[in-house]
């Protein structure tokens, strides 16, 4: 399963696969199979309100069912059918035996991206058809949390109340571009506790958070400081640069040995700093090569992304009610 926090609508993928279905762990979901399971109409009201979920209008079947096509922003998509379901959680701290009748969902199609092998996908944005949204709608839940899971550790996510952790938090900030997503004002990076050498300016930049989004993606000019401080640093303890991978244009060649990497803090309004230890800062593309793990968003000031990878081995917390977002370091081993 995978879930984003900046995106809304959840989907999972359905038989009968009419373009293409991922390979997944268990089996594909039979749509037949449910007795509560029924397409949306394309006059529904839930249809007309697809593109403030999906960035995209919603299309029409010849039989009536409203389609839907998600964008997301590294590329990948998801494409399929409006339904309603009934939603029970047969698990979980603060779920087990919730239900939501009449849930709103994707019956995926078709799709294209690095989904790995999950079975679903959830959106949790403020957007009122998340799940997030209608679980607070009918239970009154405003907070909700997540451990994301690395090679050597298991994830764990819970809707409802957090338990109680030494987080650092963070004021989210309301942003009229798309009120759905959670924005938090950041105001610095640091690498070894020195600041780039920017303009206090380039980082008033809206910026967002999102678990779905792998790699945190920065305004150019603020990237470039990055990624001159990161290879000072790194070119001084005599690593040699390696080739690009993919969108990662940072890369160094790890000699068979253990990187020695320089800690990055990325700084928020208030002063509260999300530390990131190595295993944050770079990863490994190939065997003894390792890229820096942000990327530039393409613009100078474009929307900046912290992605999940600077979130892993830390408890993230989302709490609506005080508009926070908090993070406890390691909160999980």
């Amino acid at each position: 399963m995978i879930f984003g926090t900046g995106s809304a609508l959840t989907w999972l993928q359905c038989q009968p696969c009419k373009t293409y279905c991922h390979p997944q762990i268990g089996p594909i979901f039979n749509p037949s199979s449910s007795t509560t399971y029924k397409f949306v109409p394309c006059d529904a009201p839930v249809c007309n309100d697809l593109e403030s979920n999906t960035l995209n209008v919603p299309s029409c079947t010849t039989l009536n069912i409203c389609s839907y096509e998600a964008t997301y922003g590294d590329g990948s998509y998801s494409i399929g059918y409006l339904n309603r379901d009934t939603l029970t959680f047969e698990i979980g701290l603060g779920t087990k035996g919730l239900t939501l009748a009449e849930y709103i969902c994707g019956c995926r199609q078709d799709s294209h991206g690095l989904f790995g092998k999950s079975t679903k996908f959830v959106g949790m944005a403020c957007n009122k058809h998340s799940m997030f949204s209608q679980l607070s709608s009918k239970y009154g839940m405003s907070m909700f949390s997540y451990y994301l899971p690395t090679s050597t550790s298991i994830g764990t996510f819970t809707i409802g109340p957090s338990p109680s952790k030494a987080y650092v938090f963070i004021l989210m900030i309301t942003n009229p571009r798309d009120p759905s997503l959670y924005f938090l004002r950041l105001t610095g990076i640091t690498v070894d506790g020195i600041p780039l050498k920017v303009s206090p300016l380039l980082y008033k930049t809206s910026t967002i958070i999102d678990s779905g989004t792998i790699i945190t993606r920065l305004p150019i000019r603020v990237y470039e400081a990055l990624q001159e401080a990161f290879v000072k640093n790194m070119m001084s303890k005599r690593y040699k640069q390696a080739p690009s991978y993919s969108i990662l244009d940072t890369c160094l060649k790890a000699n068979g040995k253990n990187m020695t990497i320089p800690e990055v803090s990325i700084i928020f309004s208030g002063g509260a700093r999300l530390k990131l230890g190595a295993d944050k800062i770079v990863i490994q593309v190939e065997d003894d090569i390792k890229c820096l793990a942000f990327a530039s968003n393409g613009a100078t000031n474009g929307i900046s992304i912290v992605g999940n990878r600077q979130q892993e081995t830390s408890v993230a917390v989302y709490d609506a009610t005080n508009s926070r977002i908090g993070f406890a370091a390691r909160g999980c081993n």
